[in-house]
């Protein structure tokens, strides 16, 4: 089975996180993994997603696996082209869930993360039995994130390969921490 560069890319990233040696925590006065839980919203000019994760923070090896999912608050009008000379109108929805791997780095007061995972996208055009383009696609974030003991601020860029908007988004989030294992 022939892989396409993107699984290959996501490979290598996965095993740069487990190479990378931690370093010493900002803002935590604990060593260990957390089980975190963060809410937030994605955005750019065209469009709004709702997005959570749930997942596993390792605080000495500066990295996290996580389960995402989004969607679209409201139903978002696009237009499809049939034909030509034809043209649909639909009320599009959008929602997707995946998993994400992330890699953090020391920068002063503040964390660099770097994150890259697979998402699965569907979604539907209301009012009708057609759906929009579907299926896998890579996501990659980065940006920073600011310790607060058991809260976080995490500010990122997102590249999500979306139809009907653009693939580029800033993305804004709280993380709590849900519970703490040594």
């Amino acid at each position: 089975m022939k892989l396409n560069a993107s699984w290959r890319l996501t490979g290598m990233f996965l095993i740069f996180l487990c190479t990378v040696p931690g370093q010493s925590t900002i803002g935590r006065h604990y060593l260990g993994t957390d089980l975190i839980f963060s809410a937030g919203s994605s955005f750019n000019i065209d469009d709004i997603l709702i997005d959570s994760e749930i997942g596993l923070q390792f605080i000495e090896k500066h990295w996290a696996a996580n389960c995402l999912f989004f969607f679209r608050p409201y139903k978002k009008k696009v237009i499809v082209k049939q034909s030509d000379n034809f043209y649909h109108q639909y009320r599009a929805q959008q929602f997707g869930f995946g998993f994400t791997a992330e890699k953090q780095f020391e920068i002063a007061n503040f964390e660099l993360f770097l994150a890259l995972g697979s998402v699965h996208r569907f979604g539907k055009f209301s009012g009708s039995s057609i759906r929009p383009e579907g299926g896998l696609t890579l996501v990659f974030k980065s940006g920073l994130i600011r310790h607060f003991n058991y809260l976080d601020l995490k500010l990122a860029y997102r590249y999500l390969d979306l139809p009907f908007v653009s693939n580029q988004q800033f993305s804004v989030s709280i993380i709590y921490v849900l519970k703490h294992f040594n």
